[in-house]
This record gives C-alpha cells, structure tokens and sequence, in this order.
C-alpha cells in the first residue's frame, strides 16, 4: 500500500471466502476487495468493516441453492446499493 502524494493512506483492501452451497455440497468462493478512499478514509473503511457480512446474508437469503452467474452479479448489485443506502 502507497499513500501517493496525500500524508495517510485512505485506501482499505478485503478478502475473505465465501461459502456456496449447490446441491447440497459447499463451493467456496474467494472474494477480494479494494476500496478507494477518494479524499478520506470514512467510506473505504466502512467497507472494510461491513461489505463481506452483507454480502453473505445476500447470497445466503437470496441466491439460495440456485447459483448462476446472473444471481452472482444482481447479488453483488443487491449488496451495493444496500450498502450505499446505509452508509
């Protein structure tokens, strides 16, 4: 991790596996993140402390047992706007 040109770092990183169930057996899923703080390190950090817990509950209440590339992405999409609507 490098600051650049501002005197603190803002930027976070994440990573994280995530478990699939399909057919009743478990795929796990890695996950990484980096989040760029833009001039501060509120929402990066925010991010960092909740992005892979409403992730989960996403996939976990959402997707279920049906694991598709389409539920993967509207699941992130979820995921995101939750998240931005919380913050």
């Amino acid at each position: 991790a490098c600051q650049g040109h501002r005197s603190t770092m803002e930027d976070t990183h994440l990573a994280f596996e995530l478990d699939l169930e399909v057919d009743q057996l478990i795929h796990k899923a890695e996950v990484y993140a980096v989040f760029d703080g833009h001039g501060g390190s509120a929402a990066s950090e925010f991010l960092k402390s909740n992005f892979e817990k409403y992730l989960k509950w996403v996939f976990h209440n959402r997707i279920g047992k049906k694991v598709t590339e389409e539920g993967v992405f509207k699941s992130l999409k979820e995921c995101f706007i939750t998240l931005n609507r919380v913050y």
